[in-house]
């Protein structure tokens, strides 16, 4: 995107969020949105750039110290791959072959970019400005120059992951940038035990995003950002508004909840872990969580069994821990005797 592109798309952004961010002490985090502001917001910037210069946007109009040189890493990925790829128009007529070819170009530039692929960071600027990507930075840079060259990539989501798929609506191409290679769509149901069959389709998981399901992506960021400075108050809203934009998906809810009983504020931290547990069940930590919240609450029959759920979660998983598990089965037997206290 050209200089001139990209100050529109910020000026765009920038009458929405004035009204909302003005008003504040330069180092005081700003409030969050309302979900309906942010939809407002979603849907115009999604008609003026690309998707990682809205989130950056977003991100400094929220208060992160995202500068120009953030937007300029940007302007130069985009120029390296307008060197290296011709788009031809309305999105066909790729071979396999050339698809693959795009892809992997796409993936050395996103590779030029970082220095270390990590298992989760939080706000684009930080990655983009130290190089450390997770899974999400490198699926949005490919919807990002998927976007700008007008070319079929879509990120899907899965339970721990996100990647992309070139989605031509014939024969998708599932892409592994964490791997740079192509995979199947059976390695990742096998991988992250995901349905087979229909049943797949009543999920988010493997299921092209959109505009709106990618900004709920970030601004569960947002608040992960906020909530590693320290600033757990300010990071909930944007968990609730992330949960608002895409509804299917747990962990804002799962984040909410967490955040909330670190802020004492157990009946919130329950009310969202369960809605949590509800959309993805195989959350062994959250009915601990609950176990902590119940005994905040001085209620410590149902502690004793939340605590005991958690156990057999954990027992249920791939790796279990013995140590975890004979330490939630110790707890839950201390609530249950009313001699439990806040454990965590």
């Amino acid at each position: 995107m050209n200089k001139i592109g990209r100050y529109i798309c910020m000026a765009g952004c920038a009458v929405w969020l004035q009204a909302a961010c003005t008003g504040l002490p330069p180092n005081q985090p700003p409030k969050a949105e309302t979900p309906a502001q942010n939809l407002t917001f979603w849907q115009i910037a999604d008609t003026t750039c690309p998707a990682a210069y809205t989130v950056l946007t977003l991100e400094q109009w929220c208060g992160l110290p995202v500068s120009n040189a953030d937007f300029e890493i940007l302007d130069r990925f985009l120029f390296k791959l307008e060197q290296q790829i011709t788009p031809k128009p309305n999105n066909g007529g790729y071979t396999r072959p050339q698809a693959l070819q795009i892809l992997q170009t796409i993936q050395q530039e996103v590779n030029n970019l970082r220095t270390r692929q990590v298992t989760y960071h939080s706000a684009l600027y930080l990655c983009l400005r130290y190089r450390l990507f997770d899974c999400d930075i490198n699926s949005l840079l490919f919807v990002t120059a998927a976007q700008h060259l007008n070319l079929p990539i879509q990120a899907l989501l899965m339970p721990a992951h996100m990647s992309v798929v070139w989605n031509n609506g014939r024969h998708p191409i599932y892409w592994e940038t964490t791997q740079n290679k192509e995979v199947s769509l059976y390695y990742y149901q096998q991988k992250y035990q995901l349905p087979h069959d229909a049943a797949l389709a009543q999920t988010p998981w493997l299921q092209p995003l959109n505009g709106q399901q990618l900004a709920a992506v970030a601004l569960f960021n947002i608040g992960q950002t906020f909530s590693e400075m320290g600033y757990a108050g300010v990071a909930v809203p944007y968990y609730r508004q992330s949960q608002q934009l895409f509804p299917k998906w747990f962990k804002p809810a799962t984040a909410a909840a967490h955040t909330y009983l670190k802020i004492h504020h157990p009946d919130s931290a329950l009310l969202l872990a369960r809605r949590a547990l509800q959309l993805y069940a195989a959350q062994p930590d959250l009915p601990e969580l609950m176990g902590n919240a119940y005994l905040m609450l001085g209620c410590n029959t149902e502690a004793a069994q939340a605590l005991l759920q958690s156990a057999q979660l954990h027992a249920q998983t791939r790796h279990p821990d013995a140590e975890t598990i004979a330490r939630l089965q110790r707890q839950a037997g201390l609530a249950q005797q009313g001699a439990g206290a806040y454990l965590r």
